[in-house]
């Protein structure tokens, strides 16, 4: 089985005596759906930005869709971006440009496609996240659900080989979290998705997205299995950080509570 994510022996930080990442080692495989929990501060955005290239690992090696980012050249590793989408925690939009000018962006700079071919997949995009009617409108001038919805209007409309999200949902309502999370699985599904990442401090998105679920904790992973066997599980800090979020613990380990949106 291929590997989509492979961290091996990875280690961050800024000062030696505070690490950020401790020796972290997982893998996340080909047609694979994984949450990573944990506490804020915990270094999911230091492992959504060592994936990403933006952060280099001080040891360790890294890989995404096979190729060993300490490696790339600054042009191959513009390419291998083509095929990884983002949803950033806060948006990471551009507020001078439209909601239909932010997907006109991310297709030229990443796809350099033409007028044409951005014309069909802004209308298709804009539809698929419920945001057609606001295209002229600029991010100051949007909720914060709506944002997020453009987020991944703009991560999905490059055609990516798999996803990454950065807390998608914080900040949001729970009913606006529950509608953005089912808006993503559709558009996920339709443009057949083959890996997604979920980074988020909830749990509740966490279960919703994926299965497995990674634990980071104080720079190291301290369980890594679907989320039900941590719950059932020994590993005491892990299975109180996801049952403490929930209020009914054994109602919400029935399977139709839950679906695992695995692809």
């Amino acid at each position: 089985m291929s590997h989509v994510v492979e961290f091996v022996d990875v280690d961050f930080y800024y000062e030696p005596s505070k690490k950020i990442l401790d020796r972290v080692s997982f893998a996340i495989h080909d047609n694979e759906n994984v949450s990573i929990m944990g506490l804020s501060g915990c270094g999911k955005s230091t492992v959504l930005a060592l994936m990403i290239g933006l952060l280099k690992p001080r040891h360790g090696q890294i890989k995404v869709l096979g190729h060993d980012l300490a490696t790339l050249s600054s042009k191959k590793l513009s390419q291998l971006y083509r095929e990884i989408g983002v949803g950033f925690q806060q948006g990471g939009l551009l507020s001078n440009h439209s909601v239909e000018g932010n997907l006109r962006f991310a297709m030229d700079k990443v796809r350099g496609w033409n007028d044409d071919e951005q014309d069909a997949r802004v209308d298709l995009y804009l539809h698929r996240v419920n945001l057609w009617h606001a295209r002229s409108l600029f991010p100051h001038q949007l909720s914060g659900g709506m944002k997020r919805r453009l987020s991944i209007a703009r991560a999905l409309c490059t055609d990516p080989t798999f996803m990454l999200l950065d807390n998608p949902t914080a900040g949001l309502d729970p009913i606006s979290s529950r509608q953005l999370i089912k808006i993503f699985d559709s558009a996920k599904n339709l443009n057949k998705i083959k890996s997604v990442v979920c980074l988020t401090s909830q749990v509740e998105v966490g279960m919703r997205m994926a299965t497995r679920t990674l634990v980071l904790h104080k720079g190291l992973i301290i369980a890594d299995k679907p989320w039900r066997e941590i719950i059932r599980g020994e590993d005491s800090f892990a299975k109180t950080l996801l049952a403490k979020h929930l209020k009914d613990k054994q109602h919400h380990l029935a399977d139709s509570h839950y679906p695992a949106q695995q692809a």
